[in-house]
Formats: structure tokens, sequence, C-alpha cells
């Protein structure tokens, strides 16, 4: 079993997560000491092998931290960009397609798309 949480500022949204994929139970806890505690015992009660944590730089770093002085095994889950910030990055944002180089056993090589300005 696995289990996922979506950091938020009060809260914790949890979903524990089959083999298959599968939700098996879904919960939002505070985000504080006492929903930490509940957690856990979430955790244990379902064998979780692993949590991934979204933003445990942020908002999750203290359940994280609570998780990992306890010995679970805990990942660290990037969120995905806004559009705002893939645009207000250099680099990020822009169209890109896949192109096959030469060697096939070579991987895909990710080349910028550019378009033509007139």
């Amino acid at each position: 079993m696995f289990a996922g949480v979506d950091t938020h500022k009060d809260t914790l949204a949890v979903a524990v997560i089959d083999h298959a994929g599968r939700v098996v139970r879904q919960l939002e806890l505070p985000n504080q000491d006492s929903g930490y505690v509940r957690l856990l015992a979430l955790l244990s009660s379902h064998n979780v092998v692993r949590v991934g944590i979204e933003g445990s730089g942020n908002y999750g770093w203290p359940a994280a931290i609570y998780l990992l002085e306890r010995e679970v095994s805990v990942v660290d889950v990037p969120p995905l960009m806004t559009s705002r910030e893939r645009l207000s990055r250099p680099g990020q944002g822009k169209p890109t397609r896949w192109m096959r180089s030469r060697s096939p056993a070579s991987p895909p090589a990710r080349m910028p798309c550019h378009r033509s300005v007139r």
C-alpha cells in the first residue's frame, strides 16, 4: 500500500492507494500535531510502505519530519507548475518536440520547437 498527501496551510488531504492504483481510503486531516498522529495511525492500519508528500519543503515539512522520525519512508512529490510559473522560468514552458537520434540505442532527445517569426 502507498499513500499520497496533498499539503495545504491548514489541512492534509490523504489518499491510501493499493498496488493496483485503487483508492482505498481518502481523508482530510488538520496540518498540526493531532493530524500527524492520526496520519501515522492511518498509515500503520493500512500497512503503507511509502508516502509521497507534495510540498514537503513548504506546508508539508512538519508532517514529513514527523513521519521520518518514526521511520516511515517518505518521498517528496514536487507540485506541478502552474502556467504562470512555467512562463516566469527561463527555458521552461516552451513547446517541445521529441526527436529520435540516429542511433536506435540512444534515448530520444528533447529539442525546443521554434516557430519562424516574420
